[in-house]
């Protein structure tokens, strides 16, 4: 015999207007925000905790450390991408300028 097990589950917006409370350990998710709280018995949806189902991150071409006056691309998700130190300076008056700690001419 087969068992089923279902969480209940809404929209954001639809579990924030009805604020439910939830039992002890019941889970409550937020289908369009991947969002969930976990019930104690005695507090209503909108004073819980979340809790948020994610994916890890994959690993970028990024190396940590830090960037002095940094190139940085961003993807649409907010992740940075590449990242580069830039041009420190530049002396308009006598046609020099620094890169990183190099002094061109």
């Amino acid at each position: 015999m087969a068992v089923q097990i279902q969480f209940r589950r809404d929209t954001a917006a639809a579990w924030t207007a009805a604020n439910p409370t939830l039992a002890a350990g019941e889970l409550g998710l937020e289908t369009d925000t991947s969002f969930y709280k976990i019930g104690n018995g005695s507090t209503a949806w909108n004073s819980l905790a979340y809790g948020s189902i994610t994916g890890t991150l994959a690993d970028t071409a990024v190396t940590p450390g830090s960037y002095t006056t940094a190139n940085i691309t961003v993807d649409s998700k907010g992740r940075i991408t590449s990242a580069s130190s830039g041009v420190s300076g530049i002396d308009a008056f006598s046609d020099q300028f620094f890169l990183g700690s190099q002094l061109w001419s």
